[in-house]
């Protein structure tokens, strides 16, 4: 997604259209993808998916991870949990 496009969303409207727009965006990524977390068992790291995103992302303030490649090199064994 364009930067500055997200941006916009997410700062160019109400917070509850914003939610609504990012809640749906998540959920396509979900269905497209299904078992994306699924080789993190048995790595050492541990992974709860939220059932809210936009709840994790305000009330927890953070603690999502949204993947940039890091997770391919985790299942692959290159990147390994040493706590």
């Amino acid at each position: 997604m364009d930067v500055g496009l997200a941006d916009r969303i997410m700062f160019g409207s109400s917070q509850a259209i914003s939610m609504l727009v990012l809640r749906e965006r998540v959920k396509d990524l979900k269905a497209a993808n299904p078992d994306r977390y699924s080789g993190l068992k048995g790595t050492g790291f541990d992974y709860e998916e939220p059932v809210d995103i936009m709840a994790a992302i305000k009330d927890r303030n953070g603690g999502v991870y949204l993947d940039q490649g890091a997770l391919a090199m985790i299942q692959a064994g290159k990147v390994r949990n040493v706590l």
